[in-house]
Parts: C-alpha cells; structure tokens; sequence
C-alpha cells in the first residue's frame, strides 16, 4: 500500500517507494533523497532482501560519515545498509582509474578481496550523481579482471563499478573521474571525469602526467603542437 498518513504529513527522506496498487503515496509527499523503483532484490520470494545487479539502492542512503557501510562508502538503502557492523556483500572496488590510451577509454581498478566475486558490473553517465541502472549500464567485466577497455565516450563521462558475488549480491560502488590537479590516485568519492576536450585532443594518461602543474589551457595548447614534440593520434 506504500506510505500513507493523516494528519501532519510526517518528513519523508531517502527511501524507495515502488509498484503499490494504491498508490505511492497517500496524505504524504516524497522528500529528498526518495526513489521509485524496482530495488531489484536478489530473491525476495525466498526472503533474500540483498540487492542485486543494477540496483538504485545501492549507495542511496541517508549521506554522512555516520551512515557509512563499514567499507567507508555511502549506506545502502534497505535492511543491509547503513546499520549493518559486518558486510556480507562486496565492498566498492578501490583505485578505480579512467585514462585514454590508443583512441580508447580504459579503466583499471585494485580486484577486491572477496574470493567469490563473479562479475564487475561498468556504468557511465555524464553526470556525475547518476544512479546506475540498465539505462547507463555498459558491460560486464569477469571477476578474474581488474581492467577493461572500452569505446571513447562521445562527450565527458563518469564512470563506475560494483563488484557482483556468486550469491548475486551487487557491492558498493566506485567512481572516477579526472580532475584539473589530477594526481593519477583516485580514492573513493572523487568527482573527476573524461572532459571532452581530453577526448578530442587524445590527450593520453601518460601525456598527462607530464603536463599536470600546467593549467588546461596550457595543456590544449601543448597537445596542438605549439610546445610538444611528441606525436600522439588525435581521436576524431
């Protein structure tokens, strides 16, 4: 029947709300944080509430150090999340990296430490707050990789992770990006990304790295030969 009230509609906040005949809603209004859709369970008709492969609940908990999961990312909605002392899911893959290399994107990440892991599932979206999903979902990676290498994204894109175990529950996720002092160690959290630019210029991971004190405009005006020697394939 999903959330009804009377009276004084009470504060609503970071909850999933889906698929009830009566309605969402009764007396009451969405606040923030509040999501509707399949929390795509692993198993609910045998009472496995873990959430599973593409999974909107996953990192959509109340936000703040003191709702974290206990691999220090952000809380999972649902019995699993925020609450829970031992995780029983993958925790979110670490030094998740995006760089081009060769007219292509390619990602790399630390392989986790859980031994079951079956899958890493890969998202991209041009936002960086996007909520992973089949809609921006690009590939599976085996659990036996840490590296994939992808199509150069047609405009600036975040990408992001989840590990995926043999019981089918869906881990925390990992974001990346590229900021203007990028350092080449991006931690959980981050929010840099493929700029445009990057993409239209080639500019490599390795090129980068040697121009990272300049600013970028220093560094398109590197990649357009006005400085650099070097000979790098421009991706058009």
């Amino acid at each position: 029947m999903g959330i009804a009230a009377s009276g004084t509609p009470p504060p609503l906040s970071y909850n999933l709300v889906w698929n009830n005949s009566g309605g969402d809603y009764t007396g009451c209004a969405p606040g923030v944080g509040s999501l509707s859709g399949d929390p795509l369970f692993v198993d609910p008709q045998a009472g496995d509430y873990h959430l599973g492969l593409h999974s909107p609940a996953i990192d959509a908990g109340i936000p703040g150090p003191l709702f974290q999961d206990p691999d220090g990312s952000r809380g999972d909605m649902g019995m699993y999340g925020l609450h829970v002392f031992v995780m029983d899911h993958p925790v979110y893959p670490k030094n998740l990296h995006a760089s081009l290399e060769g007219g292509a994107a390619r990602l790399t990440w630390n392989r986790n430490p859980e031994p079951d892991i079956e899958n890493y599932a890969v998202y991209g979206d041009v936002s960086g707050d996007f909520v992973p999903s089949i809609s921006n979902f690009i590939t599976l990676v085996a659990g036996t990789d840490s590296t994939v290498v992808l199509d150069p994204p047609a405009d600036s894109l975040y990408y992001r992770i989840s590990a995926i175990d043999t019981d089918g529950y869906a881990g925390e996720l990992a974001i990346h990006s590229y900021n203007d002092a990028d350092t080449f160690n991006c931690a959980f959290g981050n929010t840099c990304f493929l700029k445009r630019w990057e993409i239209d210029l080639g500019i490599t991971e390795d090129f980068r790295k040697k121009s990272k004190n300049k600013t970028d405009a220093d560094i398109k005006g590197i990649r357009r030969g006005r400085e650099c020697t070097e000979r790098i394939p421009v991706v058009v």
